[in-house]
């Protein structure tokens, strides 16, 4: 696939790579939070 192609290295951080990161950290807060209202009874 890369016949007759130019292959650029990107260098950096990846914008890609910081957005999951901060898509894992929501879900997480998401899923401690409801953890913690099931914990005291749905109670806050």
């Amino acid at each position: 696939m890369t016949h007759h192609a130019e292959i650029l290295a990107i260098e950096g951080p990846s914008y890609r790579r910081r957005e999951a990161e901060l898509t894992r950290q929501q879900c997480s807060r998401k899923r401690l939070s409801r953890k913690q209202a099931a914990d005291n009874g749905g109670q806050q």
